[in-house]
């Protein structure tokens, strides 16, 4: 990836975000570290997500989650998703 923008900031090089928001460019790409505690590896595993939902729900849980200054346990899901378009249902 060239930046990492989110919307207002271009976070690689801390500066003003150079995408038109009404007309962005790029898709977004949500990235989080996690650690599986009974999967036999080591170090972080990344959670790479271009979904628009993991996009806006992700980055606020993992802000709050930073703040308890340690490892928090969680699971880790999947829902199906539906939006209704001119074309039709759309799933994710």
């Amino acid at each position: 990836c060239q930046r990492r923008c989110d919307g207002v900031t271009e976070h690689k090089r801390d500066r003003k975000c150079l995408c038109d928001p009404e007309d962005r460019e790029c898709k977004i790409t949500t990235r989080v570290n996690v650690m599986l505690r009974d999967v036999p590896a080591l170090g972080q595993w990344l959670l790479v997500s271009k979904g628009f939902y993991a996009g806006i729900t992700l980055p606020p849980a993992a802000e709050l989650l930073s703040k308890t200054g340690g490892y928090v346990d969680g699971w880790l899901g999947m829902e199906e998703r539906m939006v209704m378009r001119e074309e039709g249902p759309a799933r994710f």
